[in-house]
C-alpha cells in the first residue's frame, strides 16, 4: 500500500541518519494516509518525530501541518488532558511566534476544547478565550475570522469539537448545526472524528427531527464507518459498536443495544481509547436509564465518570454528578476527581514531600528574612500541587498577608502586608477558622462545601480546590498557609493530607524541652511509603541519596552546634591516604567497590 511504502521510504531516511527535510514531510504524509490501517496510538511516536524533524530543518509549513494533527490526535485519544494542554500551548507559541496563523487557530481551538473539558470556559460549550468580556460576541468574530481568512483545516476542527461539546451536553439538535457544514468541506486526517460524532448526533435527536436529508446523511456516516473498521479496527471497531448500539436502540432492539454497547465499552478499552470509553458508558447508562433500570445505570455512569476523571475532564464529572444525582452521589464524584488527581504524579516522590515538610517548618521556625521566604513559598507551590500560595502571618495578635506565590506565571511577592479581612484576596471565613480553631481545611470543591460555599471570595472566583492551616512553634500561633488550585477539583490529595497531619504533629512534638537526640534516616532507595512512616515514627528529616551536604550539615549545626567547630582531612590518620594520592597523580583508571555507606563517594573526590 501507499502507506507502507512511505514507511519504507522513512525508514530508509532515518537509517542513514540525514534528510530532516525529507523526513517531516514524508512523515506527515504518511500519517495522513497510515491511519486508515495503522492505530493513531501507534502513529504518535511518528508525529513527534517528524515534529522534531521540522523543528531541525526549519521546514515551517509541514511543522504546522504536523503540529496541528499531533494536538488533535492526542486529544481525541484520550490522553490526559493536562499534559496536552502543556504541549499545546507549547505549540501554540511557536505557530504564533512563526506567523503561521491557521496551525496557531487550530492549537487554539484544541486549547479552548480542552478549557470546556476542564471547566477553565465561559460555559460546558463555549469555546471564547477565557478573558472574554462577551465570549457569545468573541467566539461569532472568531469564527468569521477563519471563514474570512479561508482557514479550512481550522475551520473543519472547530465545527467538529463545537459539535462534540454540544453532543457531550446533550445538544445533539445544537452539535448538528455545526456538523452538518462539513458536508461541504474538504475531507481530512480527522474526517472519521466528525462522521462518528455526526452519527451520535443523529442518534441521539428525536425522530421528528430526522428528515430524508438527515436519514441519508447517517446511512453514510454508518456505511463509512463500517469501511473504516475493517480496515483500521484499532481505530474504528468500537465506534461503529457505539453507532450500532445506538442505531439499536433507537430502533427497540433492546438485546442487541446491551451487547453492543457492552462491546463498545470492551474494545475502546482494550485499543486504548479512554475518552470513547467514557463516552459509551455514558450513553450506555442513559440507555439504561431510559429503560427504568436505575441500578445498572448507575454502574455505566460511574465507570463513565471515572473515565472523564482520569481523562482530566473534571467539567464532565461535575455536570454528570449535578444531572444525575442519583447516579453518582458526591461521594462518588469527590472519589473520582481525586483518583484523577492523584494519577497526575504530584509528590509521587519522597524529596518532593519532604521539600514541601521541610518549607512548612522554615516558615514556622526561622525569622522571616525575604530571600528565605521567597524559596520557601517556591517550594510550597510547586511541591503541593498549588496554583496560588499565600503566606499570612501573625505580629502582635494582627495577621496579615505578607507574601503571595502563584504558578502561572512563576511569581513571588513578599512585604504586601494586607489586612486579613473580607476584602483580601483568599476566602476569610476559612482562614479565621483555621485561625481560630488551629485544624487544616481541605476542600475539595470549595464551591460545593456546605461550610464555606458562601464566602464572598469562594463566590466571586468559583474556587475549586482550597487548603488552609496554621502555623506555629513550640505552641505559638505564627500564622497561616493558604492554598489554592483553580485548574481541578480535590487537587489536595491523600498523600498531601498526610504532609498535613505530618506538619500538625512536628510542632506538637517540636518543644523546647524534648530532650531525645534528633533522628536522621539516610536512604539510598527512599520512597514515598518510607518518607511517610519515618516521618510519623517521629524522624526529624529524611535525607535521600546522594545526600545534599548543605542539608545535613544545617541539621547537625542545628542539633549540636559544636560538632562543626573545625574541620579535619577525610580519611586523616588512616594508611589510605597516601596511596591515594598516588593515584590521584596517576592516569590510571580506579574502580572503588563496596556496600553502601562505606564511604566511596569521599574516596573517588
Amino acid at each position: 500500500s501507499y502507506a507502507h511504502e512511505l514507511e519504507t521510504v522513512l525508514a530508509a531516511i532515518e537509517a542513514r541518519g540525514g534528510g530532516v527535510h525529507e523526513a517531516c514531510m514524508l512523515g506527515f504524509y504518511y500519517v495522513t494516509v497510515a491511519h486508515y490501517q495503522v492505530p493513531w496510538r501507534s502513529l504518535l511516536p511518528r508525529l513527534e518525530r517528524a515534529r522534531h524533524a521540522g523543528l531541525e530543518s526549519g521546514d515551517l509549513l509541514f511543522l504546522s501541518y504536523i503540529c496541528s494533527h499531533l494536538a488533535i490526535a492526542r486529544l481525541i485519544l484520550g490522553n490526559p488532558l493536562e499534559a496536552v494542554r502543556e504541549q499545546v500551548d507549547a505549540m501554540l507559541a511557536t505557530m504564533e511566534r512563526r506567523h503561521m496563523a491557521s496551525a496557531a487557530a487550530t492549537q487554539r481551538v484544541v486549547r479552548q476544547t480542552i478549557a470546556c473539558l476542564e471547566g477553565r470556559s465561559a460555559g460546558p460549550t463555549s469555546l471564547a478565550e477565557p478573558d472574554s468580556p462577551d465570549p457569545d460576541r468573541s467566539e461569532d468574530e472568531w469564527v468569521a475570522s477563519m471563514v474570512e481568512a479561508r482557514m479550512s483545516f481550522a475551520l473543519s476542527w472547530y465545527r467538529i469539537s463545537k459539535g462534540t461539546l454540544y453532543l457531550l451536553d446533550g445538544d445533539p439538535q445544537a452539535a448538528l448545526v455545526q456538523l452538518e457544514q462539513l458536508t461541504t468541506m474538504t475531507p481530512n486526517a480527522f474526517t472519521p472524528e466528525g462522521r462518528f460524532i455526526t452519527a451520535l448526533a443523529l442518534l441521539g435527536c428525536g425522530e421528528d427531527l430526522i428528515d430524508d436529508a438527515r436519514a441519508r446523511l447517517l446511512a453514510d456516516c454508518r456505511r463509512d464507518l463500517e469501511i473504516w473498521a475493517e480496515a483500521s479496527p484499532g481505530n474504528h471497531q468500537h465506534r461503529l459498536l457505539l453507532v450500532e448500539a445506538e442505531h439499536a436502540r433507537r430502533e427497540g432492539r433492546l438485546g442487541e443495544a446491551m451487547a453492543a454497547y457492552d462491546r463498545a465499552i470492551e474494545i475502546a478499552g482494550a485499543h486504548e481509547w479512554p475518552r470513547d470509553q467514557a463516552l459509551a458508558s455514558e450513553l450506555a447508562a442513559r440507555f439504561y436509564l431510559g429503560l427504568g433500570r436505575r441500578r445498572i445505570a448507575r454502574a455505566y455512569m460511574i465507570d463513565a465518570v471515572y473515565g472523564y476523571a482520569r481523562w482530566g475532564a473534571g467539567a464532565r464529572v461535575r455536570v454528570l454528578a449535578e444531572r444525575h444525582p442519583d447516579l453518582v452521589p458526591i461521594e462518588v464524584e469527590q472519589a473520582a476527581l481525586r483518583t484523577r488527581a492523584e494519577s497526575l504524579g504530584v509528590l509521587d516522590d519522597a524529596v518532593d514531600m519532604l521539600a514541601f515538610v521541610r518549607s512548612l517548618q522554615a516558615i514556622a521556625r526561622e525569622v522571616v528574612l525575604e530571600d528565605v521566604v521567597e524559596r520557601i513559598m517556591q517550594t510550597v507551590l510547586q511541591s503541593a500541587g498549588a496554583g496560588r500560595a499565600l503566606l499570612v502571618l501573625e505580629r502582635d495578635g494582627v495577621r496579615t498577608i505578607y507574601a503571595e506565590a502563584t504558578a502561572a506565571p512563576l511569581r513571588v511577592e513578599l512585604g504586601l502586608d494586607l489586612p486579613l479581612e473580607d476584602g483580601a484576596p483568599l476566602a476569610a471565613s476559612v482562614a479565621r477558622y483555621v485561625a481560630r480553631s488551629g485544624e487544616a481545611v481541605v476542600l475539595d470543591d470549595a464551591t460545593h462545601d456546605q461550610r464555606f460555599a458562601g464566602d464572598p471570595y469562594i463566590v466571586r472566583k468559583r474556587s475549586r480546590s482550597l487548603a488552609c492551616l496554621a502555623l506555629g512553634h513550640q505552641g505559638r500561633s505564627r500564622g497561616l498557609l493558604y492554598l489554592e488550585n483553580d485548574v481541578v477539583t480535590a487537587a489536595f490529595t491523600r498523600r498531601r493530607l498526610e504532609l498535613l497531619e505530618l506538619f500538625d504533629r512536628s510542632d506538637r512534638s517540636d518543644r523546647s524541652d524534648r530532650v531525645s537526640p534528633r533522628v536522621v534516616v539516610v536512604s539510598a532507595e527512599p520512597d514515598v511509603d518510607m518518607a511517610i512512616a519515618a516521618l510519623r515514627h517521629g524522624v526529624d528529616d529524611f535525607l535521600p541519596k546522594p545526600i545534599d551536604l548543605e542539608v545535613l550539615l544545617r541539621l547537625v549545626a542545628e542539633s549540636r552546634p559544636e560538632a562543626t567547630s573545625g574541620s579535619q582531612p577525610v580519611l586523616a590518620g588512616t594508611g589510605l591516604s597516601a596511596e591515594l594520592e598516588r593515584y590521584a597523580a596517576s592516569d590510571l583508571p580506579l574502580l572503588l567497590t563496596g556496600e553502601t555507606g562505606t564511604g566511596k563517594t569521599c574516596l573517588a573526590r
